[in-house]
């Protein structure tokens, strides 16, 4: 399957990196959240939803978030280099990463957003429905 790589970088100043794939504009986006030190290409039903989702013309959107790997650093525009990673994540950190993954979603002309969590992304997602900011357009989510 062909995609690009896309950055965002969070209200905080974190910058995260997807794959994405275009979609129709009509139908839904579906933006993929791994678990506690995943990644975003990582597990091999990610690409089997990937393609899947696709083949319907969905968009979809698998992203790293700060809890991407165990221990990790990431480039910040506010605070340079910092560490990340599982062993470092807060969970109330956690809708300042999927709001600008969705924000990217709606950049885009995306209207219809799935969220999908798998393990301790589930967590993130519940939570996210109660603070994020874009709470309002999620349509669905789905708990891996």
């Amino acid at each position: 399957m062909t995609g690009e790589l896309v950055r965002v970088h969070t209200k905080d100043g974190v910058q995260l990196t997807g794959f994405y794939k275009e979609g129709n504009k009509e139908k839904n986006f579906l933006i993929h959240i791994h678990g506690y030190a995943g990644t975003f290409f990582g597990n091999q039903f990610v690409h089997t939803i990937a393609q899947t989702v696709t083949n319907n013309e969905y968009g979809f959107l698998t992203v790293e978030t700060r809890g991407s790997y165990g221990d990790h650093g990431f480039k910040s525009e506010k605070h340079g280099y910092k560490r990340y990673g599982g062993d470092h994540e807060l969970l109330e950190e956690a809708y300042l990463d999927i709001d600008a993954w969705v924000n990217f979603a709606l950049t885009q002309g995306y209207t219809k957003v799935v969220l999908q969590g798998h393990s301790l992304a589930t967590f993130k997602l519940i939570r996210y429905l109660m603070e994020g900011v874009h709470k309002d357009v999620v349509a669905r989510v789905v708990l891996l």
